[in-house]
């Protein structure tokens, strides 16, 4: 899935490249444009380890079963997806001690 989701964005981004390219007749100074295109690369780099965080966090926690009632896992609230894509990292309990890093 994260392939596919990755391969998805890629193509849309490329789609999307050559679209502008098409449609923008000016040249700009190849500085210009590879710091746009970095800018962007960043971006969409964060987004993503944002999203497979979420992903993960939201999977390990479903699967996630025990007995104990004093369990952080338990009683944990998965942060918004915007939250991950900010700062991109677990943010699910690492035990059911509560422990998170």
């Amino acid at each position: 899935m994260r392939e596919l989701l990755l391969f998805f964005m890629v193509f849309t981004a490329s789609n999307k490249a050559l679209e502008e390219l098409a449609t923008n007749t000016s040249v700009s100074a190849p500085s210009e444009e590879a710091e746009h295109c970095r800018d962007g690369i960043k971006d969409l780099v964060q987004d993503t380890r944002g999203l497979e965080f979420y992903l993960e966090d939201k999977k390990k926690f479903e699967d996630h079963s025990c007995d104990n009632k004093a369990c952080a896992i338990r009683d944990w609230e998965q942060p918004k997806l915007e939250k991950y894509k900010s700062v991109p990292k677990s943010y699910l309990p690492k035990n059911c001690e509560g422990t998170e890093e």
